[in-house]
C-alpha cells in the first residue's frame, strides 16, 4: 500500500503491488501491465464485500428553457449505441475514441450483451458481476463531490499518521459546512 500516494498510478508505476480502483482504470492498467494484470475479488473486511455503486449523472434543471431539446439530448446519450461508445465497449471503435472513453462498464442492461469487454465471456465481465452483487449506491445528493473529496482527504490523512477519529471528524465537519454553505441545497 502506498502510504503517501502521489497520484493514482501506484500500481502501473510499480510503487505498490495492489490497488483498489474502479472499472474506469482497467484500460489503462491493461495497456500498462498487459498479462501481469490480475483482477481480484472485492475484499471482505468483516462486514461483507461492498463497493460503491452509481456514478455522475446527466440532469436537467427545473428552469431549463428548452425541455424538449434537453430530453432529446439525454435520450440520445442513453441510447445503447451511445452508452457503448462512451464506455469504450465497441470492438470496432476507432482507437482515438476508445482512448477517450470512460472505461466504465455499460450502464444499461441492453448494452451489456453487446459490449466487447462486459458481455458474458468478456474478459472484464466479473467487474459487472461484482457490481450486481456487491454495490451499495452512493448517496443521491448534490453534496456528493464534497463527501467524496472529504473522505479521500481523511483516508490520505490517516495513511499519513493522523488518528482515524480526528481525520474522520474533520471530514464530517467539512461536509456539514459545505452543506450549510449551500443552504442545504434547498430548491434542487
Amino acid at each position: 500500500m502506498d502510504p503517501n500516494p502521489q497520484d493514482d498510478f501506484g500500481l502501473v508505476k510499480r510503487r505498490v503491488g495492489i490497488q483498489l480502483n474502479g472499472s474506469w482504470a482497467l484500460p489503462y492498467y491493461e495497456k500498462s501491465l498487459g498479462d501481469d494484470l490480475l483482477i481480484l475479488p472485492v475484499p471482505d473486511f468483516g462486514h461483507g464485500s461492498i463497493i460503491g455503486g452509481g456514478s455522475w449523472h446527466w440532469a436537467v434543471t427545473r428552469t431549463c428553457s428548452n425541455l424538449p431539446a434537453a430530453k432529446a439530448f439525454i435520450s440520445f446519450l442513453l441510447s445503447t449505441d451511445e452508452v457503448l461508445r462512451m464506455t469504450g465497449s465497441i470492438t470496432a471503435q476507432p482507437r482515438e475514441l476508445k482512448e477517450k472513453a470512460t472505461g466504465l462498464f455499460p450502464t444499461s442492461r441492453e448494452a451489456i450483451p453487446l459490449s466487447h469487454y462486459y458481455a458474458k465471456g468478456g474478459k472484464w465481465r466479473m467487474i459487472y458481476d461484482y457490481s450486481l452483487y456487491f454495490a451499495h449506491l452512493r448517496p443521491e445528493t448534490p453534496a456528493y463531490s464534497v463527501i467524496s473529496s472529504s473522505y479521500k482527504k481523511a483516508m490520505t490523512d490517516i495513511l499519513g499518521g493522523m488518528p482515524p477519529k480526528i481525520a474522520l471528524d474533520l471530514a464530517v465537519e467539512n461536509i456539514e459546512a459545505a452543506i450549510k454553505r449551500n443552504q442545504y441545497y434547498k430548491g434542487l
